[in-house]
């Protein structure tokens, strides 16, 4: 399912405060961003990597599991929360507005260099 969300997606967001998940692919740096925290090493070439200063707040397994954003041309969005041992994959309102939410404060929050 994420190979074929990333291949059919017009844009991804990536929450990715330590690493991204390399099942995630193929990417493309045109059409996806991962924020990930300052200080952490991404070997990736095929994004645009924002940085997320340490002080932000925002911090893997306190409240949140880091989700995904794919948006997809002919719909909204798919949000997926990876978990331990399992996925979980929604088009819920709620889950939408979090997802939006959260990518519009980082973007905020995050370095705007536009790293690769």
């Amino acid at each position: 399912m994420i190979t074929i969300l990333c291949r059919v997606s017009e844009r991804i967001d990536i929450f990715a405060p330590m690493g991204i998940n390399p099942a995630l692919t193929p990417l493309g740096a045109d059409r996806c961003t991962a924020y990930v925290l300052e200080s952490t090493t991404i070997d990736r070439t095929d994004i645009t990597l924002r940085t997320i200063p340490r002080n932000a707040g925002y911090f893997p397994g306190l409240e949140h599991h880091p989700p995904t954003r794919f948006t997809l041309t002919d719909g909204p969005a798919v949000v997926h929360y990876a978990y331990p041992h399992a996925a979980h994959f929604t088009e819920e309102p709620d889950h939408l507005l979090a997802a939006y939410t959260l990518f519009e404060q980082l973007d905020q929050l995050a370095d705007t260099t536009g790293r690769r």
